[in-house]
C-alpha cells in the first residue's frame, strides 16, 4: 500500500487508511532510573507497524533522583502513562485509525472524553491541511482495559517557593526570565532538545544554570519519518500539550508547585478566524483550564500549570523583551533556522518578529538582529498578507492577532515614515491597504488591554504588570 499513497490525497487517503488500519494501540510504557536520569520508552502499534519512541530526562546533582524514586513509583507511574497518551498522538495521526486501544492503562469515560476533545482540537491544522473532515464525536474511539490500575495523589504536596520555567529560546521565555529575574523563588528551567540559544537564555536567567537546569532528550522513531516520506498521513500535532505533563513530571522531582510557561494571550486568536482551528491550541487559555482540571481530577490537586505571560500580547511581550539588550544578541524564535542558530529570514515567523521588534526598537537595531531588511524582501508578500489579515488563513505559525500586527505597522509609520517609501512591504501596504493602519484607540487597546481571563494569582500578576509598566517608563 505504501508505493500507492503518494497518488492518494485528502479524505481518500484519510479513509483508505482508516480501513487498513483499524485499530492503533498504545501497548505499553516503561522508565527506569539511572542515577540522575529518567529514561523512558513507549510501545504503540498498527498493524505490522511498531513505534519505539523514547526520551530522557537528566536532573542536576541536587535533584537526587535515585533517592527519591523510592516514594514516588505510582506517581511517576502514572504521569509517564499519560505523558505516552500525549505522544501517540503524533504516530497516530500517520494512519488516522478509527480506534485507539490502550493496552497499558485504564482510562474512566470523562477521561475518555477529555482525551478526544485535546485531539481533536490540537489536531485542527492537521485536518484542515490534509482536507479531512472530520468530528470530534466519531474521528476516534479510545478503548482501554477495564482494571483501573492509578489513584489521584493526595499526599505530595510540592513547595509554592519553588518554580519550574521552561525556555525555548525565543523572546516569550526570555520575557519570562526577565519578569523572574529578581524574584525570591527558587527556579528551575526545563529545556527540551534545546537549541544553543535555549541554552544561553538559561545561563543569562542564572549563574546557576549548571545546577538549576533539567534537560529532556525527546527522540522521535525514526520509523514516522520513513511512513511520512512514502506518503502516510502528517502534520501538526499539539507540542505543547505534551510539554504541560513533562512539566508535571519533572515537577515531582524539582518539588516545584508552579510550572511556568510563556504562553501569551495573543494565542487565543484562531488561526482561521471565525472557526476553532487554531495552530496554537494547546497554547491557548483553554487547554491551560482543562489541564489544570485534568491534573485536579485524576493526578494531583497540588500543581499549578499557567502561563506566566497569559495577561500579555505578542506587542506587549516585544516590549518587555526587547527592553534588555542582550536578549536581541541570544534569542532564535524561526522554527526554521533555530537548529542551526540562525533566522531563516524566509517565513512567516522571521517577519512578524521583524515587524513587531521594527515597531519597538526601530528597523536600524532590528536589521542587526536578522543581518538583512526582512520589510524589503518581495519574496515575503505572500507572509505579508497573511499576516495583516489579507489572506485565507494566518500562517500556521506561533505569531501575534492581527490588530496587534497592524498597530505594529502603524508605529512604525509614525516612527519612520521615510521607510514607507524604501521598503518594498511597507509600500506595499501604504499603496494597497492604507485604510487598514490602526486609530489611536485601537493603539491603546493593544498597548494597553490586559486580558483578564489568565490564571494568575495576585502575587505573579504583579510581577507581570510591574516589569510592563517598568518596560514603558
Amino acid at each position: 500500500m505504501a508505493a500507492k499513497l503518494k497518488a492518494v490525497k485528502g479524505k481518500n487517503l484519510f479513509d483508505s487508511l482508516r480501513e487498513k488500519y483499524p485499530v492503533f494501540t498504545y501497548k505499553s510504557y516503561s522508565w527506569k532510573c539511572s542515577k540522575n536520569s529518567l529514561k523512558i520508552q513507549f510501545v504503540f502499534e498498527c498493524n505490522e507497524i511498531v513505534f519505539k519512541p523514547s526520551s530522557e530526562l537528566k536532573f542536576p546533582e541536587e535533584i537526587r533522583l535515585e533517592t527519591m524514586i523510592k516514594s514516588r513509583r505510582n506517581f511517576v507511574d502514572q504521569i509517564v502513562f499519560n505523558i505516552g497518551l500525549i505522544e501517540m498522538v503524533s504516530y497516530w495521526k500517520a494512519t488516522c485509525s478509527p480506534e485507539i486501544h490502550v493496552a497499558c492503562g485504564h482510562l474512566s469515560n470523562a477521561q475518555k472524553k477529555w482525551w478526544k476533545y485535546l485531539y481533536y482540537h490540537g489536531l485542527g491544522e492537521f485536518f484542515y491541511l490534509n482536507n479531512i473532515n472530520a468530528d470530534e464525536k466519531s474521528f476516534v474511539d479510545i478503548t482501554t482495559v477495564k482494571q483501573p490500575r492509578f489513584v489521584k495523589n493526595e499526599k505530595f504536596k510540592p513547595s509554592a517557593k519553588k518554580l519550574l520555567v521552561p525556555i525555548g529560546g525565543g523572546k516569550d521565555s526570555l520575557a519570562s526570565v526577565r519578569i523572574l529575574r529578581d524574584t525570591k523563588f527558587d527556579k528551575y528551567y526545563l529545556l527540551m532538545n534545546p537549541t544553543r540559544a535555549a541554552k544561553d537564555s538559561a545561563a543569562l536567567a542564572t549563574k546557576e544554570h549548571k545546577q538549576k537546569t533539567i534537560f529532556i532528550k525527546r527522540v522521535i522513531d525514526k520509523k514516522l519519518l520513513d511512513l511520512n516520506d512514502k506518503g502516510y498521513l502528517n502534520g501538526h500535532t499539539p507540542f505543547s500539550a505534551m510539554l504541560a505533563f513533562y512539566t508535571t513530571l519533572v515537577s515531582v522531582f524539582a518539588n516545584t508547585k508552579y510550572s511556568c510557561l510563556s504562553n501569551e494571550a495573543s494565542a487565543n486568536e484562531p488561526t482561521i478566524i471565525g472557526t476553532n482551528i487554531n495552530h496554537q491550541y494547546s497554547k491557548t487559555i483553554d487547554f491551560e483550564k482543562n489541564y489544570n482540571t485534568y491534573l485536579k481530577r485524576y493526578v494531583s490537586p497540588h500543581f499549578t500549570y499557567m502561563s506566566l505571560l497569559r495577561p500579555l500580547n505578542e506587542f506587549q511581550i516585544v516590549r518587555i523583551f526587547s527592553h534588555q539588550e542582550q536578549n536581541l544578541k541570544i534569542f532564535k524564535s524561526c522554527n526554521v533556522g533555530s537548529k542551526q542558530d540562525k533566522w531563516c529570514c524566509d517565513c512567516s515567523k522571521c517577519l512578524f518578529v521583524a515587524i513587531l521588534l521594527s515597531a519597538h526598537i526601530g528597523i536600524e537595531r532590528t536589521n542587526k538582529v536578522f543581518g538583512t531588511s526582512l520589510l524589503d524582501q518581495k519574496n515575503l508578500k505572500t507572509e505579508f498578507l497573511e499576516l495583516i489579515g489579507q489572506a485565507k488563513t494566518k500562517p500556521f505559525e506561533c505569531i501575534g492577532t492581527i490588530d496587534e500586527i497592524i498597530v505594529a505597522i502603524t508605529l512604525m509609520k509614525e516612527r519612520e515614515p521615510t521607510l514607507f517609501k524604501e521598503q518594498y512591504l511597507l509600500r506595499f501596504f501604504e499603496k494597497h491597504y492604507a485604510k487598514l493602519y490602526a486609530s489611536k484607540k485601537e493603539i491603546k487597546l493593544i498597548k494597553n488591554e490586559f486580558f483578564d481571563g489568565h490564571r494568575l494569582n495576585s502575587q505573579f500578576k504583579k510581577l507581570v504588570y510591574e516589569s510592563y509598566t517598568q518596560a514603558n517608563s
